[in-house]
């Protein structure tokens, strides 16, 4: 299984915010996070604790509990090794002794 494909390590859930008088949504997300299943994902970074997450609206709507949101563990590690090899392989440009790149 790629990284990309992984099951994603559900941690909480939202739900977004309506003003109880005029129905209105706003652009905000109440939301809760099991500490249980986070507290292993936590690193240390520079002497502080971070704990990476992503928010995404339910795809089925709104669940039994009215959220619309789920919250997981970002996973994300980009690839250091094809972006070294991206830079190395980058082609130099050349430019006139004039300064102008043409």
């Amino acid at each position: 299984m790629s990284d990309n494909a992984k099951q994603k390590k559900y941690v909480g859930n939202g739900k977004q915010v309506v003003n109880q008088s005029t129905g209105k949504k706003y652009e905000l997300v109440n939301f809760s996070i099991e500490m249980g299943k986070a507290e292993e994902h936590i690193y240390e970074y520079k002497g502080r604790k971070w704990l990476r997450m992503t928010m995404g609206s339910n795809k089925d709507g709104v669940n039994e509990y009215g959220q619309t949101h789920k919250i997981w563990i970002d996973e994300y590690k980009p690839d250091t090794n094809k972006n070294q090899n991206d830079t190395a392989q980058a082609p130099k440009k050349e430019f006139s002794g004039d300064g102008l790149p043409f």
